[in-house]
């Protein structure tokens, strides 16, 4: 058993409703939280709700959850903690704490 995280899924809170224009778009309302599973560069990301339907949205309707970002730092911490390595779980937790902070705060 060791710590697994995705750190390339990110949850994001909707700021303003979005209707589905096209096929593969995924409409969403204001406060929705959404999670990204790809990016792309033309700004449209693929994204899933809570009830596990997909589609791509716009990044510009969407700004990043900070909860999740501190919940992530919770349960890294919980396990740094609670694990009886003593060299590895310090470094994981120092460098998720720096991407973190370097995503979301920049």
């Amino acid at each position: 058993m060791g710590l697994v995280i995705s750190i390339q899924m990110r949850q994001y809170i909707a700021l303003d409703d979005f209707k589905a224009q096209q096929k593969g778009d995924l409409g969403f309302k204001a406060g929705e939280i959404l999670t990204i599973v790809a990016t792309r560069e033309d700004g449209w990301w693929e994204a899933e709700n809570s009830k596990g339907k997909r589609g791509v949205v716009p990044i510009t309707y969407l700004q990043v959850n900070k909860y999740y970002c501190y919940y992530m730092i919770y349960y890294c911490y919980v396990y740094v903690t609670t694990t009886t390595s003593t060299i590895l779980p310090p470094v994981v937790l120092v460098l998720l704490l720096n991407y973190y902070y370097r995503y979301y705060y920049y």
